[in-house]
């Protein structure tokens, strides 16, 4: 489980880091596939939060910064007031969410304060921040700031599969 709250904490730490060495690396003459650039981007993913919001049906894919695996995110729909969302994990395992109102607020708004926003001037910032340096959500009158572990604390998400067997 703490390695999972590293995977989260870290992933955006790392995501820029891969984008940045694509780009040190192009200049060298080695290149990354567009494909894998708009992966690691976000690019595929970027109507999820709206998506997720809204409960409607969506399927995306990203690449985990840590294995380059190719994962894929579901949103099956609405399942009466909980949002049912499913998404792959390195190493063939998968986390099943049933996520009440409370914890879709929250996490839409976490995916949008962490995905990729591009400038006029084309630089790219990732991370809206308060004072403190981390982000913090409500859910439930509780303040939070990984609403993935707290979803996965309160038995909103359950992860399964290789090295989450239960």
């Amino acid at each position: 489980m703490k390695m999972f709250k590293k995977i989260i904490c870290l992933n955006i730490v790392i995501l820029l880091f891969l984008v940045c060495f694509y780009f040190a690396e192009a200049q060298e003459g080695i290149s990354i596939s567009e494909e894998q650039m708009k992966l690691l981007s976000g690019e595929y993913c970027k109507e999820f939060p709206d998506k997720l919001e809204k409960g409607e049906p969506f399927k995306c894919k990203t690449m985990d910064p840590f294995s380059g695996q190719t994962l894929t995110r579901e949103i099956i729909g609405k399942e009466g007031d909980r949002c049912h969302y499913i998404q792959e994990l390195p190493g063939g395992g998968k986390m099943e969410c049933k996520l009440s109102p409370e914890f879709v607020k929250a996490m839409v708004q976490e995916y949008r304060d962490t995905m990729p926003i591009k400038s006029e001037n084309g630089q790219t910032t990732n991370l809206k921040m308060d004072s403190g340096g981390k982000r913090k959500y409500m859910i439930n009158s509780k303040e939070v700031t990984n609403v993935l572990q707290e979803a996965i604390n309160c038995k909103e998400c359950v992860m399964s599969g290789p090295g989450h067997e239960q």
